[in-house]
């Protein structure tokens, strides 16, 4: 079976990080998001894949190893929005009876790859969609669902949800024959609609873990995802280890990284390759750190998400954030982390403090900023791609 992972999109919804880069190549313990996708699906026995991409250059580089490695092909998108991105990949999947179609945003584990694929089997219908419970499901595609378990139909960000158990989990297995149904309809709803009319659509249901990242915050849910699932610690032999250091907990530890003198590390982490975590840092659970970043004498990060060659100076404290690549957070930055009361988040879910549920979101920081020396951030703050803050 051939796969097409769509990763081409503009990532709106991700801006300040998307500026400058695809959502899809932002990273998460150390590989592209787009990566994790490829991974599942070669994992599950598909490895003839083509990702649709909106510059395919970026995408050489980042995925290097697994064009050379597997027989992935990089188509660029012609014309835009999801529908121009399927009819990119057409002569791609000209051919075959039937394909799979994967969202490049999705972070999930490959055993909702293999439930998607088993329930088509096993039920030998036309099609199959996955789906998953979702309560909060305005920013999802829904689908509704028959007595017998297949797609009646499917609805777009729906605004009333009264009725509504599931969320479309970003992968299919369609016929080929859905290429001439877009052609037709001229939009991915009205053909996957014309589609559950005309044939059998199996509702292939996921009840694990799953994370559309669309927000930036997302970013965070799926770290926590994937560390949650880290069961030993994996230090490179190459990581310069201070012995005064505190491990606590699994940790990933990547080649050349250094831990100086009594800074403590909380885990689950991950943490880069050629990174500096100062003396007396913490870092606590569920962040994720990437490659060549900064992070100075006593600061502490607390579950969030650090992109490659960011620093961080002395006696900072960063929680519940997002911070892109190439920035600089000035020493003695403070970047508050607890939503005020009422304020609501799409796809922000309350944390468990002491007893207390909090709805906490530190800063959005975006691509090559600076935040000057000893200021407060206050928590739900946006800074945009190239600012100097304040």
């Amino acid at each position: 079976m051939k796969a097409v992972i769509l990763a081409g999109g503009e990532g709106k919804d991700m801006r300040p990080l998307s500026i400058g880069i695809p959502k899809t190549l932002i990273k998460l313990l150390g590989k592209p998001v787009v990566c994790y996708v490829i991974d599942a699906l070669i994992s599950v026995g598909i490895s003839d894949i083509a990702i649709v991409v909106g510059n395919s250059s970026m995408f050489e580089h980042e995925l290097s190893e697994y064009l050379s490695k597997y027989d992935i092909k990089l188509i660029e998108q012609v014309k835009p929005e999801v529908e121009g991105a399927i009819l990119s990949a057409s002569n791609f999947i000209s051919g075959s009876d039937v394909f799979l179609l994967a969202y490049g945003d999705i972070i999930a584990p490959t055993k909702a790859y293999e439930v998607l694929l088993n329930t088509y089997i096993s039920r030998s219908s036309d099609a199959a969609i996955l789906i998953t419970p979702k309560v909060d499901v305005e920013t999802y595609g829904v689908p509704i669902v028959s007595n017998e378990f297949t797609i009646r139909s499917v609805m777009e960000k729906p605004e009333a949800v009264s009725e509504i158990e599931y969320a479309v989990a970003g992968a299919y297995v369609l016929p080929s024959k859905f290429i001439d149904l877009i052609e037709e309809e001229g939009n991915v709803i009205r053909a996957l609609n014309d589609l559950s009319a005309r044939y059998t659509v199996a509702a292939a249901l996921w009840s694990g873990w799953w994370v559309d990242v669309g927000f930036p915050w997302d970013l965070i849910t799926a770290s926590e995802y994937l560390l949650s699932e880290l069961r030993s610690s994996r230090i490179s032999v190459n990581a310069d280890m201070s012995p005064r250091a505190v491990i606590q907990g699994p940790v990933i530890i990547g080649d050349e990284a250094a831990i100086d003198h009594n800074a403590v590390i909380k885990g689950p982490v991950y943490i880069g390759e050629k990174t500096y975590i100062g003396t007396g840092a913490l870092i606590r659970n569920y962040s994720s750190i990437e490659s060549e970043c900064i992070v100075g004498a006593y600061s502490e990060i607390s579950r969030s998400v650090i992109q490659p060659q960011t620093s961080i100076g002395r006696m900072s404290f960063v929680g519940d954030s997002i911070v892109g690549f190439k920035s600089v957070i000035e020493p003695g930055v403070t970047i508050l982390n607890v939503l005020p009361s009422g304020v609501e988040v799409s796809r922000l879910y309350p944390v468990k403090v002491r007893g207390k549920l909090l709805s906490k979101l530190g800063a959005i920081v975006g691509n090559n900023c600076r935040i000057r020396a000893h200021t407060v951030v206050y928590a739900g703050t946006i800074i945009n791609s190239g600012e100097i803050y304040p």
